[in-house]
């Protein structure tokens, strides 16, 4: 399942994102989206879970974690 986390700090890393993660499940992949012209964070990412169980639990388990001063959104993302 793709997650998308919201309301990122431009601080955020990808390594913080799949550490979070983890915690609920495997991860297979962790994309910070960034501008294509400036390379700065958009303020969001998108994360893999190949496991739908692990990916809702990690949705409950992180939606609304203070992290950085800012409040995560984690939902399933929308194509």
């Amino acid at each position: 399942m793709k997650i998308y986390v919201g309301n990122l700090t431009a601080e955020t890393m990808e390594s913080a994102l799949i550490r979070k993660f983890e915690r609920f499940g495997v991860v297979k992949s962790v994309k910070i989206v960034k501008d294509a012209k400036t390379g700065k964070s958009q303020g969001f990412a998108l994360v893999d879970m190949p496991d739908d169980e692990q990916a809702q639990a990690a949705i409950t388990g992180l939606d609304r974690l203070e992290f950085n001063g800012c409040w995560w959104s984690v939902k399933p993302a929308r194509f």
